[in-house]
């Protein structure tokens, strides 16, 4: 009866996190991957769960992303997955050491849950996010092989943010990039005489007065 238990514990666990990822519009092959059901499952899911009008728009065809690039090249992406990356870490995501194949090591039934535990908490905490699980089931594979990007900090305010490991581009974190531009579009303009000794006395920060990021 134990081991009957248990299977049906596991199968239960399998279904509820295949229903996560089909209500945050996980394709099919990556909901595979982290649950180890099969496609006539996942479908019999689709028709038994969910209802056949909402059905279409949860279903993405066509190849699941390869790429975290865009994530690193869009400032307001960039910030984003570094919160969710340091939410990921926290909570136990991400494993403490490189995998040598994440994409085939990390999935399993625990980690989905915690990564939609992850990801669900972000969006309580974050209005609107950009993100989808399914980039954030790229950036944690990319994280927890090591090879492409990691979680650095920020050469200005040490914050979070993530970095890629075979540039040598000057880490800045979106906060401190949107600060400095508009101190420099500040000084840019011809300041009025009462003005020019405050500029000189508190132009040596320009971070001053701001929060660092969280993580």
């Amino acid at each position: 009866m134990r081991v009957l238990d248990h299977r049906y514990s596991r199968d239960l666990r399998r279904h509820d996190l295949a229903l996560r990822m089909i209500r945050h519009e996980v394709r099919t092959s990556t909901i595979i991957a982290w649950t180890g059901l099969s496609k006539t499952r996942i479908r019999a899911l689709y028709r038994s769960y969910i209802p056949e009008g909402v059905r279409a728009a949860l279903r993405h065809r066509g190849p699941v992303p390869r790429s975290v690039q865009p994530l690193l090249r869009s400032k307001s992406l960039n910030g984003e997955a570094a919160g969710l990356a340091g939410v990921c870490f926290f909570l136990g995501v991400l494993p403490a050491k490189p995998l040598a194949d994440a994409a085939s090591e990390l999935p399993s039934i625990a980690a989905g849950e915690r990564l939609c535990y992850a990801f669900e908490l972000y969006q309580q905490l974050v209005p609107n996010p950009q993100i989808t699980l399914e980039q954030l089931v790229l950036l944690v594979i990319a994280l927890a092989q090591h090879e492409e990007i990691a979680l650095v900090h920020c050469n200005l305010c040490d914050g979070a943010l993530l970095g890629s490991l075979v540039s040598q581009q000057r880490r800045v974190c979106p906060h401190c990039a949107f600060t400095i531009q508009g101190s420099q579009e500040i000084r840019g303009a011809s300041p009025k005489p009462a003005e020019a000794g405050a500029e000189e006395e508190h132009g040596a920060d320009p971070l001053e007065g701001f929060q660092k990021p969280l993580f």
